[in-house]
């Protein structure tokens, strides 16, 4: 979905949280939306310090953003690994790019 697309599509809900993260779009590589339930809008980037195959997605909460790193071992299985992390915390990781978002998390990942 293209930018503008998206911005205009987004649930009204929805746009008072995406203006705080809409001037790091140009990182963004995909962006999503609940447009049924309006509780979150989420993007992932390519983070330089992830493996090529990685992805990691920012589930983004009134409350929070939830962090899902998708990831392999060598072989073909796939791992996640989830996180919190705050907006306040997300803003200033996409604003300092490259390092990368583990340092910006709030907890562990779930055994």
């Amino acid at each position: 979905m293209s930018e503008d697309l998206y911005e205009k599509n987004i649930p009204q809900r929805l746009k008072k949280m995406w203006q705080k993260f809409k001037p790091h779009e140009p990182i963004m590589t995909t962006r999503w939306c609940d447009f049924e339930n309006e509780k979150y809008l989420g993007f992932s980037v390519q983070d330089p310090n992830d493996q090529e195959t990685d992805e990691v997605q920012f589930w983004v909460y009134e409350d929070r953003i939830e962090v899902v790193h998708i990831f392999s071992m060598g072989d073909e299985e796939r791992f996640k690994e989830e996180h919190t992390m705050t907006h306040k915390n997300c803003l200033a990781y996409l604003a300092q790019l490259p390092r990368g978002w583990h340092t910006f998390t709030t907890d562990e990942p779930d055994d």
